[in-house]
C-alpha cells in the first residue's frame, strides 16, 4: 500500500494528537490526586471494588461446628454479656421494643442533624455506598426521590 506524503503527515499528526490527549489526561489525574493528598481528602475515592479488594480476609474457623444460633428473648445486660464475645451466633428477640430511635430516627431527623454540621472533608472518605446510585451522604439527604427508590443502603 502506497501512502502519499500528505496522508503520512496527517496520520503522524493524528497519532501525536492522540498521544498529547492521553498525556494530558494522565497529567490531570496525577494533579487531582496530588491536590487531594494535600487537601486532606482521600487520595483514592472509596468505592465498592476498593473496599472489597482491601478488606482483611475473614477467619471462619470459629463457626465450623455451629449448627444453630442461640435464641435469647429480650435478654438483660448480664445475660447478653455471657455470650457477647463468645463467637456463638445469637438471635436476639424483642431487643428493640423500647428503643427510642425507632420513633426518632427518620429521614427528616438526619436531614436536620446534618444540615447543622459543616461539611467535613473526611466525610467523603467514610461514606459507604452499597448497591445505590448515591455517592455522597449529602446526595442522599437532599434527594427528593429517596423514598421512592426501589432499594438502597449506605453506611457512614
Amino acid at each position: 500500500m502506497i501512502v502519499s506524503p500528505d496522508a503520512s503527515i496527517h496520520i503522524a499528526a493524528l497519532k501525536c494528537l492522540i498521544n498529547l490527549i492521553f498525556i494530558f489526561m494522565i497529567g490531570v489525574s496525577v494533579i487531582r490526586s496530588w491536590n487531594r493528598l494535600f487537601d486532606g481528602q482521600c487520595l483514592v475515592s472509596n468505592n465498592y471494588i476498593i473496599m472489597e479488594v482491601t478488606r482483611p480476609l475473614s477467619n471462619c474457623s470459629m463457626c465450623s461446628n455451629v449448627k444453630q444460633a442461640l435464641i435469647l428473648d429480650n435478654p438483660s445486660k448480664e445475660q447478653f454479656q455471657k455470650y457477647a464475645y463468645s463467637g456463638q451466633p445469637l438471635l436476639i428477640r424483642g431487643a428493640l421494643q423500647n428503643w427510642t430511635a425507632l420513633n426518632q430516627f427518620n429521614l427528616t431527623f438526619f436531614r436536620n442533624l446534618y444540615s447543622q454540621i459543616e461539611k467535613d472533608e473526611e466525610s467523603e472518605c467514610q461514606f459507604l455506598p452499597f448497591k445505590t446510585r448515591y455517592n455522597r451522604l449529602q446526595e442522599i439527604l437532599s434527594s427528593d426521590t429517596l423514598m421512592s427508590d426501589k432499594s438502597w443502603y449506605v453506611g457512614w
